[in-house]
């Protein structure tokens, strides 16, 4: 389980709307983009994986290194 970085808190979540559009993207497309960690927190892709959760698929996760 990954938690947000608190950089990723700059950006805010998706609204209900498009985040059922992501969810149903996801779900007929698979997970196209990675979601991004930097030491073991999600930088980028917070509603990617919340979508990969309530779609009980696996996400892909690449870790940012500097």
């Amino acid at each position: 389980m990954y938690e947000p970085h608190p950089a990723a808190a700059l950006f805010p979540m998706m609204e209900d709307v498009q985040f059922n559009e992501l969810l149903e993207d996801i779900r007929e497309n698979g997970q196209l983009e990675p979601i991004w960690t930097y030491k073991g927190a999600i930088i980028d892709g917070r509603n990617r994986y919340k979508a990969c959760k309530l779609l009980r698929i696996e996400p892909i996760v690449r870790d940012w290194e500097t």
